[in-house]
């Protein structure tokens, strides 16, 4: 491609697609590398991909920025009151009650915590006692049904996978076993 033809289709890259118009040009020239349409007989044709590529570029903005704007319209809506903190707790009830809210399920927090299943009831047991009566904030979007139901998705895929669960912000993460061997796990002894 010469660097005349290069600036005619940039020229109409810029009518089309303004401040992106080198990146929606190189998409332009990808899609005719594929296809072989690399000469001045094909600029009707690139400039028609220049377009369209432009257009779907724009398109694809919009979707986002609605999609932008509608989460954050529920994100304010959903946490306009962010309800009482909790109240001052021992270190060991803090971590169980704050796993808890963040949507953890007995099964995960035994595991986060590396505890017995005894242990945990007991954690769980003092902690009701503590916060009877006591108004106990809302439970973090997203830690309900429907993600749920993606972990355990996530979890049915995998079976190696010891649990699911996921961040504040709603990414996804496993925890799995190690793949080492038990001879080179780290037993976290010094000699």
């Amino acid at each position: 491609m010469t660097p005349a033809l290069r600036q005619r289709l940039l020229a109409v890259a810029r009518r089309h697609a303004g401040g992106e118009a080198e990146d929606v040009l190189q998409e332009a020239l990808i899609v005719a590398h594929r296809v072989g349409r690399l000469t001045e007989q094909d600029v009707p044709w690139l400039a028609g991909v220049i377009r369209r590529q432009a257009a779907m570029g724009r398109r694809s903005a919009a979707r986002r920025a609605r999609r932008e704007r509608e989460w954050v319209g529920t994100l304010w809506h959903d946490q306009a009151e962010p309800g009482p903190p909790l109240p001052p707790l021992p270190p060991s009830l803090d971590r169980v009650a704050r796993l808890a809210l963040a949507g953890c399920t007995r099964a995960e927090i035994r595991w986060l915590l590396d505890l017995p299943d005894t242990a945990l009831r007991q954690r769980l047991a003092a902690l009701r006692l503590r916060l009877a009566g006591q108004p106990l904030p809302p439970q973090r979007a997203g830690a309900g049904g429907a993600r749920r139901a993606e972990l355990q998705a996530v979890l049915a895929r995998r079976p190696t996978t010891r649990f699911a669960s996921h961040d504040p912000d709603g990414h996804l993460f496993l925890v799995t076993p190690s793949r080492k061997t038990a001879a080179r796990q780290h037993t976290g002894e010094t000699s």
